[in-house]
C-alpha cells in the first residue's frame, strides 16, 4: 500500500485548485509580441518568468530563457548543433547554441515572417501561414526551393514525417494535411476528428509505442496553459495524453510556439522540445513520457461539501491510463483522515490514454459534521510513476451553511481595446434578472496598456497591483471565478459557471454594513465573520473591499468606455485582508474600519464586497455584498435642493441654492481645479480651462456636505 503524508495531501489540493493564467512579457520597444489564436488581451509588461527544476513526472531535460531583447519569437527547430527561432512578425531567424546561449540573427532573401519550422536532416522548412513551404539552408542562409501546396492550404505549423518523406501542416484549428515534396496532399486528418484548436507547433513521433504520432502545442491566451497534445496518426484522434508545460518550466503564463523532436541533444535520448513564445526553450525526454504501466488518479469528483451529508456518500474518482499497456485487476483504495482504508479491486480495463470514472461500492458515513480529508490511490505492480497514483480532496459536512454569492474578480483597463469589446457582454450577463442576485463583482484597474484614472487612484493609495500579483494576471481583460474555479478571458464566465459556483454552500456567515457620515466625510465599516466549519490549514483571510460604480461623460482612457461598475476603491485593512487565524466552528471574528472618503468618490454609488479566502489554494469559502448607507443631516441644506445646470456643459455651470457655502471642484485625480468661498445663493463655476471629463463638486455648508458630478463636454 502507498503511504501519504498530510503534506502530500496539501500539495495535491494546491495542484487541484491552482488557477491558470495567460499572457506574455511585453517589456521591449515593440513589446514581447506573442502570436496567439485569440490574442484579444492587453498584455502585462511586468510579467516575469524564472526557470526552475522539474517539479513533476515528465523529465525536463533543459529549460533555457530566450533573449529578452528580441520580440515575437515564435517557431523553433534544431539540427542538433543549434536551436533556430523564427520571428513571426518580421524576417529574422534567431540562432542559439545547444546550451541556450543567444548567438545572433540572420535573414534569408525571399523568406518572410516564418512561423513553425521542420527539419529533414539536411534542410529546414517553414511558411508564413500561407500555402508556400520554404526549403532553406540555414548554414548558407539561402532559399533552396519552394513547395507549393494546394491553394487554400495554410501552413502555420509544420512537422517532417520521415516515414513518408512529407510534411504534416495546418493552421490553428484546420485539418491536418500531409503534403508531399511536390505539393500534393497525400493524407488528411479532418479537424472534426483530431479536435485540436489554437495549434502553433507540431512534431512527428515514431518513438512512443503504438505510433507514429503527432504532438501539438497550443497558443491560446484564453486557455491559460501551453498544452502538449498527442494525436495518433492512424486514427487521427487524440490519445488522451495532454500536458501543460508551464508548471514544469516555472512559468506563470505563456503560450506555445514551435515544436520538434530530435535525437541525442542529451546523449542517448530522444527529445520532444519546443518554445514558449518569448519565454523559454524546453525539452522533455520523449522516451520517459509514455511508460509501459502507469495508472494515474486524476481527480476526486465526489463527495462534495454540503449540508446534511448522508451515511453512505459515494466516492467517485477519474482514473487515466498513462502507459501503453492496458491495465486491469489492480487495487484502488481510499482513506479518510489518514485512516479507515477501504480497498477494492478494479476489474474493468483501461487502454492507453483512456479515462475511466470509478465509483467505490462502499461509501463514507458523513453524518457527523466536520472536515473529511479523503485520499484515493491505486496500487499496481510495475507502475512507472507513483507520483500520479493519488488524488486528495477536503470535504466539509455542514450543520449550517450560508448563501454564498459568486465572486467575480475582473481585471480591466480604461485604455484596453479588447476590454471595451468584451466587458459589455460580461456586464450584461452578471446583471441580468437571473444573475443580479447571484454574482458579486470587483473590477481592478491595471497599470497597462495606457492611461486610467481609476488605476491612478489606487496607485496613490498603495493598492494598485496587489490582486494582479496574487493571481499572476498577465493580460486584460481577465476574470477570476471564485478564486480558483477558473481564470481567463471574460468568455469563461458563462451561465453554467455561475450556476455551478452559486450551488456551492458558504462556510461563513458575513454580516455588517458601511455608514457614511457626511459631516465628517468618513465611512464607518463594521463586519462580522462567523465560521460554520473548522479551518485547520492554510491562511484564511477575511477581505472587505469598497467598490464604486463610475460613470464618465467622456472616456477617461483611450478605449471609448465611459461606464465602469464596481471599481475597487479600497481594500481593508490592506490587500492582504484580515487573518482570521484558522477559525473553528462557531468562531466569530469582528473587524471595523474608518475610512476618510476621497474627494473624487460618489458616496451614493458605493457598496462593500466581503469574502473569505484561503491563501493556500485561493479557495473562496464565502462571498457577499453589504450595503453602504449615507447619513443625511436634518438640515435645509440637502442634495435635492441644489441644482447644477447645464450639465454637461462646455465649461460654465450655474449652481443654485448654495448661499454661504464653500464649493470645491476636483478632477479624477483628486486635484483641486477651482474653489468658491462663501458663495452667493446662485453661483457660477468656470471650468472652461479644464479638459473634457468628469469633475466632482463638493459643497459644504454648516458642516453638511453634498457632492455632485459635472461633466465638461466640448
Amino acid at each position: 500500500m502507498n503511504c501519504f503524508t498530510k503534506t502530500s495531501l496539501l500539495l495535491m489540493v494546491l495542484a487541484l485548485f491552482a488557477a491558470p493564467v495567460f499572457g506574455q512579457n511585453a517589456n521591449s520597444p515593440k513589446g514581447f509580441l506573442s502570436e496567439s489564436d485569440n490574442a484579444s488581451v492587453c498584455q502585462n509588461p511586468n510579467v516575469t518568468t524564472s526557470p526552475v527544476f522539474n517539479q513533476r513526472a515528465w523529465n525536463v531535460q533543459f529549460n533555457y530563457p530566450t533573449h529578452p531583447d528580441h520580440p515575437a519569437q515564435a517557431g523553433i527547430e534544431t539540427d542538433g548543433t543549434n536551436f533556430y527561432i523564427t520571428q513571426w512578425n518580421n524576417d529574422s531567424i534567431f540562432k542559439y547554441d545547444m546550451n541556450g546561449n543567444y548567438v545572433g540573427a540572420f535573414t534569408i532573401s525571399g523568406v518572410t515572417e516564418l512561423r513553425d519550422l521542420a527539419y529533414d536532416g539536411t534542410y529546414f522548412y517553414g511558411s508564413n501561414a500561407s500555402a508556400n513551404i520554404y526549403e532553406m539552408d540555414f548554414t548558407t542562409q539561402t532559399l533552396i526551393s519552394t513547395i507549393y501546396a494546394p491553394s487554400g492550404t495554410q501552413v502555420r505549423h509544420i512537422a517532417y514525417d520521415d516515414f513518408n518523406d512529407a510534411f504534416w501542416v495546418g493552421n490553428w484549428s484546420t485539418d491536418l494535411d500531409l503534403v508531399s515534396r511536390t505539393g500534393t496532399i497525400i493524407n488528411t486528418i479532418p479537424s472534426a476528428t483530431h479536435g485540436l484548436s489554437s495549434i502553433y507547433g507540431t512534431a512527428f513521433d515514431t518513438i512512443s509505442p503504438g505510433g507514429p504520432y503527432l504532438w501539438a502545442i497550443n497558443a491560446s491566451n484564453a486557455l491559460g496553459m501551453a498544452q502538449l497534445i498527442m494525436v495518433e496518426i492512424a486514427t487521427g484522434q487524440q490519445t488522451g495524453i495532454i500536458w501543460d508545460v508551464l508548471p514544469d518550466l516555472g512559468l506563470s503564463g505563456g503560450i506555445g510556439g514551435g515544436l520538434f523532436t530530435h535525437h541525442d541533444i542529451v546523449q542517448g535520448t530522444i527529445t520532444l522540445g519546443g518554445l514558449i513564445q518569448n519565454n523559454a526553450i524546453f525539452g522533455y525526454n520523449l522516451e520517459d513520457i509514455i511508460k509501459p504501466i502507469d495508472a494515474g488518479v486524476n481527480v476526486i469528483t465526489s463527495p462534495i461539501t454540503g449540508l446534511g451529508l448522508g451515511a453512505a456518500e459515494q466516492v467517485t474518482v477519474i482514473l487515466q491510463n498513462l502507459g501503453f499497456q492496458t491495465i486491469t485487476g489492480f487495487d484502488i483504495s481510499y482513506q479518510i483522515n489518514g485512516v479507515d482504508t477501504v480497498t477494492e479491486i478494479f476489474t474493468d480495463s483501461i487502454t492507453f490514454g483512456q479515462t475511466y470514472t470509478y465509483t467505490f461500492t462502499q461509501g463514507i458515513d458523513m453524518t457527523i459534521a466536520g472536515l473529511y480529508e479523503i485520499e484515493v490511490f491505486t496500487t499496481i505492480t510495475g507502475d512507472a510513476d507513483p507520483s500520479n497514483d493519488m488524488a486528495g480532496i477536503m470535504v466539509y459536512s455542514l450543520d449550517n451553511a450560508a448563501d454564498k454569492l459568486v465572486l467575480l474578480e475582473h481585471f480591466t483597463q480604461a485604455s484596453c481595446v479588447p476590454c471595451a469589446s468584451q466587458n459589455p457582454t460580461l456586464d450584461a450577463l452578471i446583471t441580468n434578472t437571473t444573475n443580479i442576485d447571484k454574482v458579486v463583482h470587483i473590477a481592478y484597474h491595471t497599470h497597462w496598456p495606457g492611461s486610467d484614472p481609476m488605476y491612478d487612484f489606487n496607485l496613490a493609495n498603495n493598492e494598485n497591483d496587489a490582486r494582479v500579483d496574487y493571481y499572476n494576471v498577465s493580460g486584460v481583460p481577465n476574470c477570476v471565478i471564485a478564486g480558483n474555479q477558473d481564470q481567463g478571458s471574460p468568455g469563461i464566465v458563462t451561465q453554467d459557471a455561475i450556476d455551478a459556483e452559486y450551488a456551492r454552500p458558504g462556510l461563513f456567515n458575513i454580516t455588517g454594513e458601511g455608514v457614511v457620515d457626511l459631516t465628517t466625510n468618513t465611512i464607518q465599516i463594521d463586519v462580522s465573520f462567523e465560521a460554520y466549519a473548522d479551518f485547520p490549514y492554510g491562511a484564511v483571510k477575511g477581505h472587505v473591499v469598497l467598490v464604486e460604480d463610475r460613470n464618465y461623460a467622456t472616456p477617461p482612457g483611450s478605449n471609448g468606455e465611459t461606464y465602469f461598475p464596481d471599481v475597487m476603491k479600497r481594500m481593508f485593512p490592506s490587500p492582504d485582508g484580515t487573518n482570521l487565524n484558522n477559525p473553528g466552528i462557531s468562531d466569530i471574528i469582528n473587524v471595523d474600519f474608518t475610512y476618510t472618503v476621497q474627494d473624487t468618490t460618489d458616496v451614493y454609488e458605493l457598496k462593500l464586497i466581503c469574502f473569505v479566502q484561503n491563501d493556500m489554494d485561493k479557495e473562496i469559502y464565502m462571498a457577499t455584498a453589504l450595503d453602504v448607507w449615507v447619513m443625511n443631516s436634518v438640515n435645509e441644506f440637502s442634495s435635492s435642493d441644489i441644482n447644477i445646470y447645464p450639465n454637461p456643459s462646455t465649461g460654465i455651470f450655474n449652481v443654485s441654492n448654495v448661499a454661504n457655502s464653500n464649493i470645491t471642484v476636483y478632477n479624477t485625480l483628486g486635484e483641486v481645479v477651482t474653489e468658491i468661498t462663501n458663495a452667493s445663493n446662485n453661483a457660477s463655476l468656470d471650468l472652461s480651462h479644464c479638459a473634457n471629463g468628469a469633475y466632482l463638486v463638493k459643497i459644504i455648508s454648516n458642516n453638511n456636505v453634498v457632492t455632485k458630478t459635472v461633466n465638461v463636454t466640448r
